[in-house]
């Protein structure tokens, strides 16, 4: 089980400062491996989610290529597991490639999406998971994560094996018309590193035989025209600074809103209104903040002012260019103007990074 610490979420640009992984056999607690890594990126307001400083690292950190190549050795041939495991998996080849270290995790587990499939709550944070099932309470510090994603596995894995004997009946009586499916997805994944995300589109609509089968349908131009409107949106919003995967995914994640506004209002110049924990995980060129009072951000009623402020850092680095934040003197109630303060949140922030307008 493992998690890392980084400069920021690019996998192309940032860095790791923190590796914590530890051995799990047989139920029980291996060998662990902990560093922290020298780096050339500042942490900048990462350190406001992890709390490792610049300093500190110039301190403490140890040489990137070494311990890299130390995890690689590490891990070996072993099952990987972590809490949305793939940005750190990502995060591990892209810095290892600055190094020409090879490394691939062929076996991994995501307990972010086993959480999903066999937990039934409001959030799939592991703060909250942890908080919910009683676990160590997760820090967003390597260790302190990886010991709540330590707790997370081994619940989740009780939960699977009691329904194990009805997932093998159920597998007996259906098997050959599975077969097929997942042959063809393991020869699909195996695509996934050789085509950008509209290459990997436009193969997927015809190797599937959606194309075909959508072909007899009367409505088959409506949905040819939604396909190449999705493929037109991947073509222009793929990163190629990004790994494929991870550039796949946000594009997903990201087309994921339409629910709530329509993607394709950026290409014409609209000007998209989301929450912050809509955009997690997404960039744009320029982010406006509105309402950045006490009492609005953070909430009144918020009882947890680290998670605000980790929110706060998450809607900040939204922003490739710029990003511009807004408060107001007074609020209006009840027909009155009553004085109203700016969020403490903007202390946080050093004064050489902001332009008053």
């Amino acid at each position: 089980v493992l998690d890392t610490e980084t400069t920021g979420i690019n996998p192309a640009s940032d860095e790791i400062v923190q590796i914590y992984a530890r051995e799990i056999i047989n139920g029980k607690l291996g060998q662990e491996f902990h560093h922290y890594l020298k780096n050339t990126k500042s942490v900048g307001s990462a350190y406001f989610v992890h709390k490792i400083s610049d300093e500190f690292l110039k301190e403490k950190g140890e040489d990137p290529k070494k311990i890299l190549k130390e995890l690689k050795e590490f891990i070996g041939d072993s099952i990987i597991s972590g809490h949305n495991v793939i940005f750190d998996l990502n995060m591990i080849k892209e810095n290892s490639k600055r190094y020409k270290i090879d490394i691939d995790f062929k076996n991994y587990y995501d307990t972010l999406d086993l959480s999903r499939r066999f937990l039934n709550l409001d959030s799939y944070k592991l703060s909250n998971i942890a908080k919910h099932l009683n676990f160590k309470s997760a820090t967003h510090s390597a260790d302190d994560d990886v010991a709540a994603t330590i707790d997370l596995l081994i619940h989740l894995i009780k939960i699977l094996k009691t329904g194990i004997e009805k997932r093998i009946a159920l597998w007996n009586k259906f098997k050959n018309k599975f077969i097929n499916i997942s042959s063809n997805l393991n020869n699909w994944e195996k695509e996934l590193d050789k085509k950008r995300p509209a290459e990997m589109l436009e193969f997927l609509w015809e190797e599937s035989g959606l194309k075909q089968h959508y072909y007899q349908d009367k409505n088959f131009e409506q949905r040819d025209r939604s396909f190449q409107t999705l493929k037109t949106f991947f073509q222009g919003r793929d990163d190629a600074s990004l790994p494929i995967k991870t550039s796949l995914h946000n594009l997903i994640h990201f087309s994921g809103l339409v629910k709530n506004i329509d993607f394709l209002g950026l290409e014409q110049g609209k000007i998209p209104i989301v929450t912050i924990h809509q955009v997690k995980g997404l960039e744009f060129d320029y982010v406006f903040l509105l309402g950045l009072n006490e009492g609005n951000f953070p909430l009144f009623r918020s009882d947890n002012i680290e998670e605000e402020k980790r929110l706060f850092y998450v809607a900040l680095t939204r922003a490739k260019q710029q990003v511009f934040l807004s408060y107001s003197n007074f609020n209006r109630r009840f027909d009155r103007d009553y004085p109203a303060s700016k969020s403490q949140l903007l202390n946080l922030i050093d004064q050489k990074f902001i332009e008053e307008l």
